[in-house]
């Protein structure tokens, strides 16, 4: 039994002995300059890359009817309302945020 502790105490010395020799060469041979580029550029790291925050802009009130005469003036007819293709309805309630344009409204 002790010469097997003894036999695997030595061999494990020299596992050790094999992994610093090996550490020092690469060390020495092996410049770290290629290790540290910068390959961001790459297009298999483009996914990493996070994008630039969107500009959250105030928009201002405008009136809906306001909208619609200005789009018959330069277009010279009116707009027709949306025309859902789902089939889902539209709450009364909800109204544009922007112009204030009802469920029903034309924008």
């Amino acid at each position: 039994m002790n010469s097997i502790i003894t036999y695997l105490l030595l061999y494990n010395q020299y596992l050790v002995k094999i992994i610093c020799e090996l550490f020092l060469f690469i060390s020495k041979y092996i410049p770290l300059k290629q290790m540290i580029f910068d390959d961001s550029n790459s297009l298999e790291y483009q996914k990493f890359k996070v994008d630039r925050l969107p500009t959250i802009l105030k928009f201002e009130k405008v009136d809906y009817i306001l909208l619609l005469e200005y789009y018959k003036h330069k277009y010279n007819k009116i707009l027709k309302p949306v025309q859902r293709r789902n089939g889902k309805s539209i709450p009364e309630s909800i109204i544009c945020p922007k112009c204030g344009a009802p469920h029903f409204g034309h924008i």
